[in-house]
């Protein structure tokens, strides 16, 4: 929550630059992206430009940002089954059990914490529903490091809350894969589907959705 008091601290803040912006680029990376985008961009321009072309041209937009953005050529956007199962033997025993006992105490503490979904009524003339959504979208960061953790105490409780299907999206490394860590966490939590996407292009496909990727009614 931000305090502001007077009429010009006021219009300071409303006008304000947002953070891309304001963002100041390196000569690398100003360079990096008029060579993906063939002129000079800022960077809220170069999001706009993407999440554009994930909305209008859908998986295709995708492989091309994919190639252009995480140098990785993809066969699939979608994890398959072998790829979840293989991943448990990358791993390792001793981490898939630390993340199953991590995944258990998650599990048992929104339990503890869950409310009653459907309709609660306060009074003869009052009431609340509550509905749990229906799908929803989870983004774990990628790249230099790794997230399991992530995965389990955002995916853990959305299916405690009652929603149906959750999606998945991390970014590939230059294998193409995603790190085998998050796959196995994400299959403890029941994640029902896992794609290797990223960025800005991962957040619009799960708004608008594409040929492979469902729509969302959230992204976490």
């Amino acid at each position: 929550m931000i305090r502001v008091k007077g009429f010009n601290k006021a219009r300071q803040l409303l006008t304000r630059k947002t953070f891309l912006e304001s963002f100041i680029v390196s000569p690398q990376v100003a360079a990096q992206i008029k060579h993906v985008f063939g002129e000079e961009l800022s960077p809220k321009e170069v999001v706009e430009r993407i999440i554009g072309d994930v909305r209008d041209k859908g998986d295709e937009a995708l492989f091309h940002y994919a190639k252009k953005l995480d140098a990785v050529e993809l066969d699939s956007l979608e994890v398959g089954k072998q790829e979840i199962s293989a991943a448990y033997d990358i791993v390792g025993k001793g981490l898939v059990s630390a993340l199953e006992l991590a995944a258990k105490r998650i599990r048992d503490f929104h339990l503890a914490c869950a409310g009653k979904s459907g309709t609660v009524f306060v009074n003869q003339y009052l009431a609340r529903q509550v509905q749990p959504l229906d799908r929803v979208g989870l983004y774990i960061p990628g790249g230099t490091a790794t997230y399991p953790s992530t995965v389990l105490m955002t995916a853990i409780p959305a299916k405690i809350a009652g929603v149906r299907e959750i999606i998945l999206a991390s970014p590939p490394g230059k294998n193409g894969s995603i790190p085998a860590a998050t796959l196995v966490a994400a299959d403890i939590a029941k994640a029902e589907r896992i794609f290797k996407i990223g960025g800005a292009q991962a957040i619009a496909a799960l708004a608008f959705g594409t040929e492979s990727i469902p729509k969302v009614d959230k992204s976490v």
